[in-house]
């Protein structure tokens, strides 16, 4: 009878192997939704830089000139029935109540660059640790670039809960490090899933969507919106010049406070026209 021998692998080796499978299918799933958010985003990106000069931006002057028609409606109506009329900040606020000035707790550059004073890789000790913390800035860029102020902060109190990851090459101190990267990348997984769902349900991406059904059908989806735009300008306009025949009616106070409560200008319809 022939015995032949078999490598003893002691648990902390075994587990390790079976870790770092893992933390490797992870890494290539990471890697494949990073690249298919960069690619979601640039395409968005692209539409909204055809889509904004031609359309975003009279579609923006439109709807403040609405809101400012709808609002001097409201205060003449007020005006008519004998109700009194309040100066107002831009807010819709009375300029005679205190209001409290919000400001941010943390400033977003003092954020990242206490981030960047942390995890810089530049500060790693080895290629483990260098990967860990260029994948961490990497996420903090991304946050910063989005003006995303309260991930920074998750980020920055996360480093700072998470220890480092232990220095050994013992088969003990391998999977601790191991488990820690295996938390961070389904992490980074979940959070680059939000991402793409976020851009993919972004009003822009609708109306990049529906641009690309346009084309499949021979039109020219930002032509449309642009014209439908001008159309709905001239509508506004009609409408500004009722609101300046009720306010001819009123007495020059009253006139003035309208005007200013809803920040309407003598030049309103010609600024808007002529954009």
């Amino acid at each position: 009878m022939s015995l032949s021998l078999v490598r003893y692998e002691p648990p902390p080796t075994r587990e390790l192997q079976s870790r770092a499978l893992r933390l490797g299918r992870l890494r290539q799933d990471l890697a494949e939704l990073e690249q298919r958010y960069e690619v979601v985003r640039a395409e968005v990106e692209e539409f909204e830089k055809r889509y904004r000069p031609a359309v975003g931006e009279r579609q923006r002057r439109l709807e403040a000139l609405r809101k400012k028609i709808a609002k001097a409606w409201e205060q003449v109506r007020r005006a008519r029935s004998g109700e009194p009329l309040d100066p107002e900040s831009e807010d819709g606020v009375s300029r005679e109540i205190p209001q409290e000035t919000f400001q941010p707790e943390v400033d977003l550059k003092k954020l990242f660059r206490e981030l960047a004073r942390l995890c810089h890789p530049d500060l790693a000790t080895d290629p483990e640790e260098r990967r860990r913390r260029h994948e961490f800035m990497a996420e903090a860029s991304r946050a910063y670039r989005g003006n995303d102020h309260l991930r920074l902060q998750w980020l920055l109190e996360h480093w700072e809960a998470t220890p480092a990851l232990p220095p050994g090459v013992d088969p003990s101190s391998r999977l601790e490090k191991t488990n820690q990267q295996i938390a961070w990348a389904r992490y980074r997984i979940q959070e680059m899933n939000q991402l793409i769902a976020a851009t993919e349900a972004s009003t822009m991406a609708d109306l990049m969507r529906e641009a690309d059904d346009a084309r499949r059908h021979g039109r020219n989806y930002i032509v449309e919106m642009r014209r439908q735009v001008l159309d709905e300008t001239q509508q506004a306009e009609q409408d500004l010049q009722e609101v300046e025949k009720a306010l001819a009616a009123l007495d020059q106070e009253t006139v003035k406070i309208i005007r200013a409560n809803a920040g309407l200008h003598a030049s309103e319809a010609v600024s808007v026209s002529a954009s």
